[in-house]
């Protein structure tokens, strides 16, 4: 029941009120908005990407339903980091799709669905300490203003 709900959030579209109401508070009390999310979190902040003015940038870890979304056009920078073995996608060839679209940066990194999470039975502290280490200097280029 709660993944069918969460699947369900992933699929609605962000009209115009929702996304207004979630990100304009947000634009008003902070200089950069960063959407940051795993699995179905990450395929949230891909679709938040194409938005323009809602946020600066979008990281996503093993967003295995962006799958559904390839044909999404970001309006911000995007870092998409999957693992290099995801049971519900052939990942070489989401990422040769993906890496076709302007403003995306994708990495693979060792492991399976779930890498970044320590109570996974999937956790890779390399790969994760790896992801967070390329997030941040992602995060670095955005307040820099460097590309």
């Amino acid at each position: 029941m709660v993944r069918k709900k969460l699947i369900n959030i992933v699929e609605m579209k962000l009209d115009l009120n929702r996304r207004n109401n979630l990100a304009q508070p947000l634009k008003k009390k902070y200089e950069t908005v960063v959407f940051w999310g795993y699995s179905v979190g990450a395929t949230v902040a891909w679709l938040c990407s194409e938005y323009d003015g809602i946020g600066d940038a979008a990281i996503g870890y093993y967003g295995s339903r962006i799958r559904d979304y390839t044909d999404l056009r970001p309006k911000m920078s995007v870092r998409l980091l999957f693992a290099e073995q995801e049971a519900s996608v052939d990942v070489h060839q989401l990422t040769e799709r993906l890496s076709c679209t302007s403003g995306v940066n994708i990495e693979r990194g060792e492991g399976a669905h779930g890498f970044a999470n320590p109570f996974s039975r999937f956790y890779h502290p390399e790969t994760e300490k790896r992801a967070l280490d390329w997030s941040f200097k992602f995060i670095e280029t955005i307040w820099t203003g460097e590309k």
